[in-house]
């Protein structure tokens, strides 16, 4: 059975913006990573907007993975068969980012609990 062209238009589409958000939290996920580790090397970073930022990028890769991986991969890989390749590399680079959002997340609570901590000191 083929697919119609508007459905493998719409596919389409819908494959490329799943790719373009994933290439965004991939993307944001390196900034902090830079900033933490510029921070550890004693540069000047806003350690404020760093948690905000950590917590926003965890948050945010949960909830696009669990849409995504209920919802649109299914759909995707039975109408489009060829693009299984990118589709597993994503998930692969998926598996590995979900890896690292706990410890990210632990990282900026431990950073807020600290903050807390040197403010009530103050």
């Amino acid at each position: 059975m083929s697919v119609s062209p508007s459905v493998a238009g719409e596919g389409t589409r819908l494959f490329e913006e799943l790719r373009a958000a994933h290439t965004v939290l991939t993307r944001a996920a390196g900034l902090v990573a830079s900033a933490f580790v510029g921070l550890a090397d004693g540069a000047a970073v806003d350690t404020r907007t760093l948690m905000t930022t950590t917590r926003w990028l965890v948050d945010c890769v949960r909830s696009y993975h669990g849409s995504g991986q209920e919802m649109l991969w299914p759909v995707l890989r039975e109408r489009f068969p060829l693009a299984l390749h990118q589709m597993d590399r994503m998930t692969e680079d998926d598996d590995t980012l979900r890896e690292h959002l706990d410890e990210l997340a632990g990282v900026a609570s431990r950073m807020a609990d600290e903050r807390t901590v040197c403010a009530s000191a103050e």
